[in-house]
């Protein structure tokens, strides 16, 4: 395991995240308990989200705040997104406070596994590079094509 300091996000940082929701910018009323979310930063094949945008340059302990409607969570996270934030029972606004738990250089095997993780042909959860380890995507088994990865999910 790679220990965290405090380096300045940028290409190829391996950042751990906690993420909290509220239905204002005072609250964690959606969201109490921090998401945890660990990404590689720089990776993505159309180049940085606006989550890395709104992290770059940050430090461990540095909070950003942003408040996205509802439909623009998955371009503000793209290849990113945490799952609980898609609950469709949340408020049209949600207030995300992001804070920076670690930054640390990446290992060369953590470059390479979250690149093929965004090169995957499964559009569902079932670990074979789609979008996270949850198996809420796996149930209509969308996506899975002929990969024999998506065993998991039926695929």
């Amino acid at each position: 395991m790679i220990k965290m300091d405090n380096q300045k996000i940028g290409s190829l940082k391996k950042i751990s995240l906690g993420i909290v929701a509220g239905s204002d910018s005072d609250a964690t009323d959606l969201i109490p308990s921090p998401v945890a979310l660990e990404i590689i930063f720089g990776i993505g094949k159309e180049g940085l989200t606006p989550l890395e945008y709104a992290l770059s340059e940050k430090t461990t302990g540095d909070t950003v705040q942003v408040a996205l409607a509802r439909e623009e969570i998955p371009s503000f996270f793209e290849h990113n997104l945490p799952l609980q934030l898609m609950n469709p029972k949340f408020s049209d606004t949600l207030h995300l406070k992001i804070h920076i738990e670690g930054v640390a250089s990446a290992e060369g095997r953590e470059i390479v596994q979250a690149m093929s993780a965004l090169a995957g042909d499964c559009a569902c959860s079932c670990g074979c590079g789609g979008h996270g380890d949850s198996e809420i995507g796996c149930k209509d088994q969308s996506g899975c094509g002929d990969s024999s990865a998506c065993g998991g999910c039926g695929g």
